[in-house]
């Protein structure tokens, strides 16, 4: 489930909450000056709510927080994402060639393909599929990792 909606049904759900504290608070506090035998002004339950009233209360507070830290924290990651979008759609803007070709397929791939793999997809011979990651990595675009026999090609971010 995404953590926005997690986000909002944590809120709603603490201000349900919310309403439930503040309406066992006021009749807690009907209850304690109607019917209190205690003569008028000596009742010790006149102005005094039971301490689970206020942990309720901070227990409410915490969830709101967590709620709107989950929801502010997804917006954050999708305005990275879309920045990390553009990087890539100017990159790609620049790249001319069988450059472009292998850092699209790579991006269209989830920023993660085997070395093998570009080999497949671009139809492209290992050594010219070699020699434009070679390129892409000497731009400071691309990174190979050592994976047993073949290599791990990440989008550099």
């Amino acid at each position: 489930m995404d953590n926005k909606i997690i986000g909002i049904v944590i809120i709603i759900i603490s201000i349900v909450l919310f309403f439930v504290l503040t309406s066992f608070a006021t009749k807690l506090d009907k209850i304690s000056t109607t019917q209190c035998p205690c003569p008028a002004g000596g009742c010790p339950m006149e102005s005094a709510l039971p301490i689970e009233v206020y942990v309720g209360f901070v227990v409410v507070l915490i969830l709101i927080s967590i709620g709107s830290f989950l929801i502010l924290k997804t917006k954050q990651i999708e305005l990275m994402n879309m920045e990390d979008k553009e990087k890539i759609e100017k990159i790609i803007r620049i790249l001319k060639g069988d450059e472009r070709k292998v850092y699209e397929t790579i991006t269209e791939s989830g920023g993660a393909l085997f070395q093998a793999e570009v080999v497949e997809k671009t139809g492209f011979n290992k050594v010219k599929a070699s020699r434009t990651l070679d390129k892409l990595e000497g731009k400071g675009l691309i990174e190979r990792r050592r994976r047993g026999m073949t290599n791990l090609v990440l989008i550099k971010r």
